[in-house]
């Protein structure tokens, strides 16, 4: 969700910057952002439609842009809480 947002960020940047510095037409900076106000609409999309898996709750105001770590309703875990420091995903190699 946090890769949709900054991405459309950048496409919008881009799309000033393409009308800024290279003098694009204002009919064509208008066509830009149709694809902008899709990835807009993709965001909203993505964001409303999670639900609880205990309470089958939509959880899309509980947090923005990320997952909330559980359940405002029924306290259910959403996410696996992050490993102690050094214990990312892959374990250490032993040394032989």
């Amino acid at each position: 969700m946090i890769a949709l947002f900054v991405g459309t960020w950048a496409y919008l940047l881009l799309v000033v910057v393409a009308y800024e510095v290279f003098d694009a037409s204002p009919q064509a900076v208008r066509w830009a952002f149709v694809p902008a106000l899709g990835l807009v609409a993709a965001g909203g999309w993505l964001q409303f439609s999670a639900r609880c898996p205990g309470c089958d709750r939509r959880i899309g105001l509980q947090s923005r842009l990320v997952v909330p770590d559980r359940c405002r309703a029924c306290g259910v875990a959403l996410r696996a809480r992050r490993r102690a420091a050094g214990g990312g995903k892959h374990p250490a190699r032993r040394a032989t």
